[in-house]
């Protein structure tokens, strides 16, 4: 036998037994095998013809053999136990045993600890005594158990024991040996279970019968085999050939782990009889099959013509450990091949390509993975290509460096080399290597693994060149670009940066941001900057530089966040457009439009002296509004313009209508209201960046539909012309009027607050509220009061009436 380790022992003995010719011989293997475990002592011990247990075999007991070691095996004794109960006994330490004692000659031989296995088809044991103050641990009794079954099945193989068998137990037929030896050599585990029901039918003169096996992957029953066609002729409704919890009989056998002989079967407390259709049941025999232990399968025999016999249960039982220990390697076998296959597809499906050489550089092995990548086939590596020979040249000198790493210090680490394809095109791999060495440090074989990284390296030679073109754009843009960190430090500018500010790398790098800023505009700017590096992007966003020099440039930026939010790295990269000179251009247009309107606003004032100031108060009460309101500066620019000619309008209408005190007709309120359309037709075809002419129609309109000159509702009037109509009623209502005199701004403020959400803009409302009375708002004074023409106010004798309140 092999000195293997001890995991291998029940296989060197199987194979072993399986060679023996004589029952002696066996004996002796099985008792090299016992040393092994290891243990001290050890004896093959099979009843004789009185029934006494003798000792017919051993090693390290020096004398005993064929010595009687339990005479008419008495219950107490852990050998006798373990004979009759058929299971292993183990006595670690017999001074703390009050249940069980050791025979006298074990006493004679000074064991205090030992275990006791049964050999198979009973008639004996297997006696193995642990090294003084060690014991046997748990792997240790599953190999024993498993020496005295195979043991058992030999010495029942060989035909007759070297002693007699237990009491009541006739020698085994003829032909058992030879059918054993056949049921081991069977393949397949259908096929098994054919040949052992065969022989088992055949030596019990039973009618029917089934062997069984656990799944081990479910542990189910699974009975592939039966008698003829009785699954056939059976009328059990729901039949099947897989039991997940057999019962009955068949299931107390399982369970149990007992053979059972039951000639009146309906009398045993086991039986849950048989279903309708199921065929009669007269006399059954059940014997559990065992390896290593545990219970793999069954056989269950049924309706010999005589009673069964403990000679039977025997016979069946010596058939049982055969299967038990085939259909065992029969599932091992598979689950090796199983484990292999799996394990081989895992090697040919790797995303790596693995590879085995040996030490002058010869492929040995290679998986589907390399083969696949570089278009060969399996057969071209293995067989004496040298991977050298498949590395570009240039990259050659990577590979001998890599073996050198391997020979020095047992592994390389991944290095990018280029394999060369059947077709002839290279592909990129990251590649290492690891040495496999034998014990006395010499270099055996190298395992390789290959990771395709063709693409990876494409795309990064293309990064490069990528980096490269924008890395050059950023250093000669024209266009100001600049970067700057977690801390608006700036970390990178430009050229057009440096051309514009007239400041060097070295006196902008690691400088704040807002050094480069106008004082007066700071913190806006450094708002705007802040929202950036949140995630805004800057785009359209103006920003005003000074240079060196103090000149003041208006630059447009867009922007870009860098690296991960709150990170180390994160930095911010914007790029600007100068419009310093088309904002100048700009700037003088508005101006000169904003005097022209101015123009036309006075000119309107001037034919209403009553309400002179009246729109310059209106644009002013608005704009104070829109931008507590947070309207972007363009909008609000916008809206102040609206608000100087809202009443443009009223140039069309008669002046002295206009200017005249007391009650207006009805038919006069009529032409009043038409001053909003009037303006509209005047406005709408200027080309204005902004809804003037809307503003104008719509100031008059009221949320809730009553307003004019459309009577629009809610969301359909201009935003603009919302805050307009408040702005216009806290004008109108506060000042004198030709028809009446002013009301204050309480009054004003306490009608909005009536109507708010109803007629007016409930935000609008709300801003205008707290200017007054929060923010201290006031109207400018001095020659746009809106004092009558005497400057003293509206005329005391001006009756109350005409226009309502918000329609002036």
């Amino acid at each position: 036998m092999s000195n293997g380790p001890r995991g291998n022992l029940l296989e060197d003995l199987e194979q072993t037994l399986a060679v023996c010719s004589r029952p002696m011989e066996g004996m002796v293997a099985t008792l090299e095998a016992v040393e092994r475990l290891p243990a001290a002592l050890g004896a093959v011990c099979l009843v004789d013809a009185d029934g006494a247990l003798v000792v017919r075999l051993s090693f390290g007991m020096e004398g005993a053999s064929d010595k009687v070691l339990a005479p008419h095996l008495p219950g107490e004794l852990a050998a006798a136990r373990a004979l009759r109960s058929g299971r292993l006994v183990h006595v670690p330490d017999y001074s703390s045993r009050t249940d069980c004692r050791r025979s006298d000659l074990e006493a004679h031989l000074g064991v205090m600890a030992a275990a006791y296995a049964p050999l198979a088809g009973g008639g004996g044991i297997l006696l193995a005594v642990p090294p003084a103050g060690e014991g046997f641990d748990g792997p240790a009794l599953t190999l024993l158990q498993g020496m005295a079954a195979h043991l058992g099945a030999a010495l029942g193989r060989f035909g007759s024991r070297p002693a007699a068998e237990a009491p009541g137990v006739d020698e085994p037929p003829a032909g058992l040996a030879a059918a054993l030896e056949s049921i081991a050599d069977t393949p397949g585990i259908d096929a098994l279970c054919d040949r052992v029901l065969e022989n088992s039918l055949y030596f019990t003169d039973s009618e029917f019968g089934f062997v069984g096996y656990l799944d081990p992957e479910t542990g189910f029953l699974t009975a592939p085999t039966m008698t003829r066609d009785i699954f056939a002729q059976c009328g059990v409704e729901g039949k099947t050939l897989v039991f997940e919890k057999p019962g009955g009989l068949g299931g107390h056998v399982l369970a149990s782990g007992v053979p059972l002989i039951a000639n009146d079967p309906f009398s045993h407390p086991a039986s849950v009889g048989t279903p309708p259709g199921h065929l009669p049941i007269r006399r059954f025999l059940g014997v559990p099959c065992r390896y290593g232990g545990r219970v793999v399968g069954m056989i269950a025999l049924a309706n010999k013509e005589r009673d069964y016999t403990i000679a039977d249960q025997e016979i069946v039982g010596m058939l049982g450990v055969v299967f038990a220990t085939a259909v065992t390697r029969n599932f091992s076998q598979a689950a090796l091949e199983a484990s292999r296959n799996k394990y081989r597809a895992l090697y040919d499906q790797a995303p790596c390509g693995y590879h085995t050489l040996l030490p002058d550089g010869r492929i040995q092995e290679a998986n589907a993975t390399l083969s696949g990548l570089l278009g060969r086939s399996h057969g071209a590596f293995v067989g004496g290509m040298n991977l050298n020979d498949l590395v570009v040249p240039e990259d050659r000198a990577v590979l001998e460096e890599q073996v050198r790493r391997v020979q020095a210090a047992g592994s390389a680490p991944p290095r990018q080399l280029r394999l060369l394809a059947a077709d002839g095109t290279a592909r990129t791999v990251m590649h290492s290597l690891r040495g496999h060495f034998d014990d006395r440090g010499y270099l055996l074989h190298i395992h390789g693994m290959a990771l395709d990284v063709t693409n990876e390296a494409r795309v990064e030679q293309e990064l490069h060149k990528t980096r490269d073109y924008l890395e050059a754009l950023f250093r000669h843009a024209s266009a100001p670009i600049l970067v700057w960190d977690a801390g608006r430090r700036l970390t990178r500018v430009n050229k057009g940066f440096r051309d514009l500010t007239g400041y060097t790398d070295d006196e902008c790098l690691g400088q704040p941001l807002e050094r480069f800023f106008p004082a007066s505009l700071r913190a806006a700017q450094l708002e705007r900057i802040r929202r950036a590096m949140a995630g805004e992007d800057l785009r359209g966003e103006g920003l005003t530089l000074v240079s060196r020099a103090g000149a003041e440039h208006s630059v447009l930026w867009n922007s870009a966040n860098i690296g991960e939010p709150g990170g180390a790295e994160r930095a911010t990269i914007a790029q600007g457009l100068d419009i310093t000179e088309h904002e100048q251009g700009a700037r003088r247009l508005y101006t000169a439009l904003e005097e022209t309107i101015r123009l036309v606003a006075a000119t309107v004032e001037k034919r209403d002296p009553y309400t002179a100031g009246h729109q310059q108060r209106v644009a002013q009460l608005a704009v104070a509004m829109a931008r507590q309101m947070g309207l972007p500066e363009k909008q609000v620019d916008g809206i102040r313009l609206g608000g100087l000619v809202h009443d443009i309008g009223k140039v069309a209408l008669p002046a002295e209508l206009l200017s005249r005190p007391g009650r207006l007709t009805e038919l006069e309120f009529e032409l009043i209201r038409e001053h909003s359309e009037l303006g509209y037709e005047i406005l709408r075809d200027a080309d204005l960046p902004w809804p003037v002419a809307r503003m104008v129609r719509e100031h008059h309109e009221r949320l809730d539909g009553s307003g004019y000159p459309l009577g629009l509702v809610g969301e359909a009037i201009l935003p603009e012309a919302r805050i307009l109509a408040v702005a216009d009623v806290v004008e109108a209502m506060s000042s004198d009027r030709p028809y009446r005199p002013g009301q204050g701004i309480d009054v004003a403020l306490a009608h909005l607050e009536e109507m708010r959400g109803r007629w007016f803009d409930a935000r609008a409302v709300d801003v205008c509220l707290a200017l007054f009375r929060d923010r201290g708002f006031r109207f400018d004074t001095g020659d746009e009061t809106g004092a009558g023409p005497d400057g003293k106010g509206a005329r005391p004798d001006r009756p109350a009436g005409g226009l309502p309140l918000d329609l002036a």
